[in-house]
C-alpha cells in the first residue's frame, strides 16, 4: 500500500515472465518459452508463448497458448504438446 497525496494505492496484481529453453530430443527441436505469470500467489494464472527451431534447417514458428491454465507445469506440458505438433504439421508455416 502507498499513501499519495491524494489516494491511497493497492498492488492489486503481479505480472512477471520466466524464460525456458526446451529441447524436444525426438523432433530435433528447440522451443525458446516465455511463460507468463499472473496474478499473486496462490491465485496465479499462467500463459505462454513460444518459438519452435527446426535444428535441420533453423527455420522457426511461433505459437501462444492463452488458456487460463491452473498450473506451471500444465502449461509447460501443454507448450510440449502444441511443439511436437508443430513439428508433425507437414502443411505448418515456418520462417
Amino acid at each position: 500500500m502507498y499513501a499519495l497525496s491524494k489516494s491511497i494505492l493497492f498492488k492489486s496484481s503481479d505480472y512477471r515472465t520466466e524464460v525456458y529453453r526446451m529441447e524436444l530430443l525426438n523432433h530435433h527441436a528447440i522451443v525458446n518459452i516465455h511463460l507468463n505469470i499472473y496474478g499473486v500467489a496462490p491465485y496465479e494464472n499462467y500463459s505462454a508463448d513460444y518459438e519452435v527451431i527446426r535444428l535441420s534447417d533453423e527455420l522457426t514458428t511461433n505459437g501462444t497458448c492463452n488458456g487460463i491454465n491452473k498450473t506451471k507445469e500444465d502449461t509447460l506440458i501443454l507448450v510440449e504438446k502444441f511443439a511436437i505438433r508443430a513439428m508433425e504439421d507437414k502443411d505448418r508455416y515456418w520462417s
